[in-house]
This record gives C-alpha cells, sequence and structure tokens, in this order.
C-alpha cells in the first residue's frame, strides 16, 4: 500500500512515522505474538506482521486476516492525533494481570527469555518514560501495584514500526509503587479542624500522643506510621516521591483534603516537600527541628549505624541510651517510647518497628536539594528548632527568614532533636498558639 492521490494515508505509510508505543492484551494470539515478539521477525517490513511461512496455512490465516482491520484501525487513529500531542511519554499501558516478582522477570529477561508470558506479565503498568524516571500521577487507589519504568529502547529497535519486544526496553533500575494506606493514629474530634503529624526517620506516630492528649485536644490530630515504620507496609522504595504519595493517600481516604500539617526531623522535610507537590492541602506548616538538607557526613554515619541497628537488649538499654543523648529527656518518655515502638524477640533482644533498609534510604534522601524557602511563600509556617543540637543551621534559618518574611515565626528551644520531649512544654504552647 501506499499514499493514494487524494492525500490518503494508509497504514503501511502510518508505520513509517515515528509513532507511540502500544501495548494490548491478548498476546497469545498467534498474530499478535508476531507483532508483540519483534526480534522473532527477520525484517521489519509491515507484511511482517501478517505474514508467516507456508506451513502456519489454513486456521491461522484467518485469524490473521481477521486481526489486519483492528491494526488498521489503530494506525489510523494514531494518524489523527494532533501534531503537538506527545507520542511516547508517562502513560500506564492498561494489562490484566500483576507484576509480582520483578527479579524472575528481570532474570528471564537477561536470559533472553522473550515469551508472550513473561511479556504479559512485564506489560502490566507499564509506562514509557524516556528520560528521569519519576512518579506518575496516582489514583484513589491505595493498594500497592508496581510499575516497571521504561526511559528508553536498544539500539537499531524501530519504535515506528510497532514490532518492539520486551527484552529490548532500558528499564530503570527502580520500581514505583503506587501508595499504600498507612497505619493512622488518630486523637480528637473527628469533625474537629484537622493536624496531621508526621514523625521522623525511625519514629512512628505514637509519638505525637503525649501532645494531641494533653494540650491539642481541640484538633483532630493524624498521626501516620511512615513506609518502614511501625505499623504501616515496611515494602520499598522508600524514596520521597513515594512518602508523599503515601502521605496524600492516606490523608485523603480519611477526608482530609487540606489540614495543618505538622513535621518533626524527616517529617519536616516531608512537609517541605508536600507544600512544593501539593500547596492547596497545605494549610498551615510547622517545621519541628526539620531536616531540611542535612551535611552528608553526618547522615552517611548515621546510616552506617543503621545498617546493623534497630535492636538493644533490654528496655533499660534504649532508656539508658536516651538519657544519655539529652539529659532533658525524661525517663518517663523514654520507657513510653519501648512500650510503644518495641517489640521483644525470641532470644530476648528488644526490636525496633523499623524496615533497616527503609531507615538507610532515607538517610541518602534528605541529603538531596530540598524545595526552596519559596516553596512556603502564602503558608504561614512555624519554625521551631534545637540550637544545640544543630540539624537546623544558621544559614537555612536566615535564608527562610529572608523568603518568607512575616509569614514565617521562628522559635529556638532548649534541649536536642526530640523537642516533643526535651522541650514538651515550649513546643506545645507555640504550636497552640500558631494554630489558634
Amino acid at each position: 500500500m501506499s499514499d493514494t492521490t487524494d492525500g490518503t494515508v494508509t497504514p503501511e505509510r502510518l508505520l513509517e512515522r515515528p509513532g507511540s508505543l502500544c501495548a494490548v492484551d491478548g498476546e497469545d494470539h498467534p498474530a499478535e505474538r508476531r507483532r508483540v515478539e519483534g526480534p522473532r521477525l527477520r525484517d521489519h517490513e509491515v507484511r511482517a506482521l501478517f505474514e508467516r511461512e507456508a506451513a502456519d496455512a489454513g486456521a491461522e490465516r484467518g485469524q490473521r486476516e481477521r486481526l489486519a482491520p483492528e491494526l488498521v484501525r489503530e494506525l489510523e487513529a494514531r494518524a489523527r492525533r494532533a501534531p503537538d500531542e506527545p507520542r511516547i511519554g508517562g502513560e500506564v499501558l492498561p494489562h490484566h494481570r500483576a507484576v509480582d516478582d520483578i527479579a524472575r522477570v528481570e532474570a528471564a529477561r537477561r536470559r533472553g527469555d522473550r515469551g508472550p508470558e513473561r511479556d504479559r506479565a512485564l506489560c502490566n503498568r507499564l509506562s514509557l518514560e524516556p528520560g528521569p524516571a519519576r512518579a506518575p500521577e496516582r489514583t484513589r487507589d491505595a493498594r500497592a501495584h508496581p510499575e516497571v519504568v521504561v526511559r528508553g529502547v536498544r539500539d537499531r529497535v524501530r519504535l515506528d514500526r510497532s514490532d518492539v519486544s520486551l527484552a529490548d526496553f532500558e528499564l530503570h533500575s527502580w520500581i514505583i509503587v503506587r501508595p499504600m494506606l498507612l497505619h493512622v493514629h488518630e486523637w480528637g474530634d473527628p469533625a474537629a479542624p484537622p493536624v496531621v503529624c508526621v514523625h521522623g526517620v525511625t519514629g512512628h506516630g505514637e509519638r505525637f500522643r503525649r501532645l494531641a492528649e494533653e494540650r491539642w485536644t481541640g484538633y483532630r490530630v493524624i498521626a501516620p506510621d511512615l513506609r518502614g515504620h511501625g505499623r504501616s507496609g515496611w515494602e520499598p522504595p522508600w524514596t520521597i516521591p513515594t512518602h508523599l504519595g503515601d502521605l496524600v493517600e492516606t490523608t485523603a481516604a480519611l477526608g482530609v483534603e487540606r489540614a495543618d500539617w505538622v513535621g518533626h526531623s524527616f517529617g519536616g522535610r516531608l512537609v517541605l516537600e508536600l507544600a512544593a507537590a501539593h500547596p492547596d492541602r497545605v494549610r498551615r506548616a510547622v517545621l519541628l527541628d526539620p531536616a531540611i538538607q542535612p551535611l552528608p557526613g553526618p547522615s552517611q554515619h548515621l546510616a552506617e549505624v543503621e545498617l546493623t541497628g534497630g535492636t538493644c537488649a533490654s528496655a533499660e538499654e534504649y532508656v539508658q541510651q536516651r538519657l544519655d543523648a539529652s539529659p532533658l529527656t525524661s525517663r518517663a518518655d523514654a520507657e513510653r517510647d519501648v512500650e510503644q515502638h518495641f517489640d521483644a524477640q525470641p532470644d530476648g533482644r528488644l526490636r525496633r518497628r523499623t524496615s533497616q533498609p527503609a531507615v538507610v534510604s532515607i538517610y541518602g534522601e534528605i541529603v538531596a536539594p530540598p524545595p526552596p524557602p519559596e516553596t512556603l511563600h502564602g503558608i504561614p509556617t512555624l519554625l521551631l528548632y534545637a540550637p544545640d543540637f544543630g540539624l537546623v543551621r544558621d544559614e537555612q534559618v536566615a535564608a527562610y527568614r529572608d523568603a518568607l518574611g512575616g509569614r514565617l515565626e521562628v522559635l529556638a528551644v532548649p534541649g536536642m532533636h526530640m523537642v516533643m520531649w526535651d522541650a514538651f512544654e515550649e513546643t506545645a504552647a507555640a504550636v497552640e498558639r500558631f494554630l489558634s
């Protein structure tokens, strides 16, 4: 076939144009299998999609003929797209099978196994994303669905011929997982104004219990356990975009679209990221000794410690470690933390409810550049920090003052990093005053 004199574009001519990568169910169909498994084609001719050896005559020929009009309609629809419409992008291509074992799929790809059964599994929730990987827009479905993100195809593979096998894909090195519903601790009247509290790395949502029960009684206080922490799911990845997706998904499921957000340490960094990605969800921001961008050296040291950390010989050992770290920490706060966040092991030791790979991963995430202070422009912000601990540096405070002016309130409190323990009264009163 070729272009007609009246300018009609035929399927063969369409296939010579740049097009988008398509993936559909039905790869078990003999003719469809030839279209999907490009490497089995000896050349890139259009008619190779339909022509096979003479031995394939008979019933399969009729099946191929029935398939041809469907392919032609698909190609014609492609030609009707607007010239500026993206032909390759982050579109998620629907399939009915779940990707349940990425390692197995990758191993099969390295062996050169291009069978339709493996291709169908890998195609499920496939997106073609040339360039750096990023998290696509999410739906309200909070179940975890792995997605393989494709950044390109191998050399000498023609996307415009639509004869690409999954074995020709160059995959990003990590898997995006759909947001999960986090385990949530809640206090107060469900009809009261919502305050969402986000804990730090190695922490848990119940660290806000005393503040909620004793001081913030006029609010609906919501404190989730982050992914990899507490009673929430522990599966990877533990990237900042994934944590943001989890928080948005969880609060939306609770009927909270806009709230005051309180973040401690890594939770403070997540509040900054949330304000950058979803400013409409942040009414006011409270940053409690936030990990805006820690220095690489201390973060590396903490990550190395956590490689073999997460356990202690006894409750008393953990309590003593906390008391040694800060003279202002009360024994009651440390003992409460053991009760809420540790499980006894068969050997008598205690294990913290954290995924150690998640903890190590987060220490790597937080040294990356944060959103600029201007992100909070228009959002009233309270920055409460512990100068003696040194996580929030003077230059960071100055940058936020310059960017936010009168929209920023800054308060320095005594003690170390756990300001909810060491400076309970100062923290509780400052947040109460700020939110009122």
